[in-house]
């Protein structure tokens, strides 16, 4: 799905939060691990605190790549499929301990005659948060 740059907002207006209650919630207190890695140094914060705002107490640690952790009951990966000064494209990936895995839908925002901005991204985020199903529930 191709996103530009005025289009996003009305999305993320549009768009329901059913898209984060994909399944069961772990437990309460479970930890949460992403992994992330941008060209954009905005965009990894804003997934960030896009998670923390429905994460509910969970703990949530960013970490750079590798394995999953013992301590995380869901990991989560942002996967970038493509991404310049005016455009990002990816997907989020997520694991949960008990082996269930899921898939994202591939989003893509982009602009003209200018660079992304950090509320584009932070909108991004909280589209990408919205069409990938998570394993996550609201309390």
């Amino acid at each position: 799905m191709k996103l530009a740059a005025g289009h996003a907002a009305a999305l993320l207006m549009a768009s329901s939060t059913a898209g984060l209650a994909g399944g069961a919630h772990p437990r309460t207190g479970s930890d949460i691990d992403l992994m992330c890695q941008s060209v954009h140094p905005d965009f990894c914060p804003a997934l960030v605190e896009a998670i923390e705002n429905i994460a509910d107490g969970r703990t949530l640690r960013l970490r750079e790549d590798g394995p999953a952790s013992e301590e995380a009951d869901l990991t989560l990966r942002f996967v970038e499929e493509h991404a310049t000064d005016s455009a990002i494209a990816g997907h989020l990936a997520w694991e949960t301990a008990e082996g269930r895995t899921g898939r994202g839908e591939s989003l893509e925002l982009t602009v003209m005659d200018a660079r992304l901005n950090a509320r584009l991204l932070s909108d991004y985020a909280l589209t990408l948060l919205k069409a990938s199903s998570l394993p996550l529930q609201r309390r």
